[in-house]
């Protein structure tokens, strides 16, 4: 599975684009908001 796009959106507006899932979680934590992560193919986990 592959992340084609991972982004921050606070307020509406998308306010930053993390390296990293990690970073996605410590933006989150200190910005709030919500994140967008964009998955190319997921598949369901058996």
């Amino acid at each position: 599975m592959t992340i084609i796009d991972n982004a921050v959106y606070v307020d509406g507006v998308r306010s930053a684009e993390p390296e990293s899932l990690e970073q996605t979680f410590e933006t989150l934590a200190e910005h709030g908001g919500m994140a967008w992560i964009g998955l190319y193919r997921p598949r369901r986990r058996k």
